[in-house]
């Protein structure tokens, strides 16, 4: 019963190794952790499948009935959050460049003027800083058009976007307030695209009154503000969140 026991281990270690690749594999990793940490993934799930081997082909060590318990409740969790478009299939598909990958420029031309792709949180930090030629430029961004009545009142409304560093659970939405001159023209919660450039806020402005939803924490800026030359309506993309951020163009748009 021992050796049974061990086996059983084995086989639920080799399960969970199995899940783990899986998730590391196929396109919905982004969902629970930040996508730069697919090498801990993909590692710990090594580990985890040459311990289960081990355990088989050597069942001698005592098994615990408290163990395998735990091992099947992790097992649980793993599998209830596995979305029914994660699949073996589709991620090893991925791996073998079966899917086209289109390489984005870093800038845009619109009405002859060239603007530089970027996302809300690497501007953000842009705008955190002392003003420099990089706050003068023209910049296309996109995000989410959050409403409140503090913004309304000042013309404004909020360009949001939810940025993950480790995982969903400190997930942050930041952005920027955009000046609205026809506010009847976009819709709260929708996605736009946003052409134009960063203006100093002439005094610490009020508080935006913004929630969003399922998050603890937002973040709009109280430097700058965005002066729009267009915004155009885009649709959601296939990854709403922000998990790359970097210092220098090209940007991760």
């Amino acid at each position: 019963m021992k050796k049974i026991g061990a086996v059983v281990e084995g086989l639920i270690l080799q399960a969970i190794a199995v899940y783990a690749g899986m998730l590391v594999l196929a396109g919905d990793y982004w969902r629970f952790l930040n996508p730069k940490f697919k090498w801990v993934t993909g590692a710990t799930a090594a580990v985890l499948l040459f311990t289960g081997t081990v355990a088989i082909l050597h069942p001698g060590r005592r098994s615990s009935l408290s163990r395998i318990l735990i091992f099947l409740l992790f097992l649980r969790i793993l599998t209830m959050g596995m979305s029914g478009s994660t699949s073996f299939i589709k991620g090893f598909s991925a791996v073998l460049g079966h899917q086209d990958h289109a390489i984005e420029m870093s800038r845009l031309i619109m009405n002859g003027r060239e603007y530089v792709r970027i996302n809300l949180v690497e501007l953000y930090r842009m705008a955190e800083k002392p003003e420099s030629e990089e706050t003068t430029r023209p910049y296309v961004m996109r995000g989410r058009v959050m409403k409140s009545q503090a913004l309304a009142n000042a013309g404004q409304f909020a360009l949001m976007r939810v940025a993950v560093f480790c995982c969903l659970a400190d997930a942050v939405a930041m952005g920027f307030r955009v000046a609205d001159d026809q506010p009847d023209e976009i819709a709260d919660g929708q996605w736009v695209e946003v052409y134009g450039r960063l203006k100093r806020l002439p005094r610490r402005p009020p508080e935006p009154g913004l929630h969003v939803p399922g998050l603890f924490l937002s973040a709009v800026s109280d430097s700058y503000f965005l002066v729009p030359d267009k915004i155009s309506p885009i649709k959601e993309p296939e990854i709403p969140f922000m998990f790359e951020f970097r210092k220098a163009e090209p940007y991760a748009y």
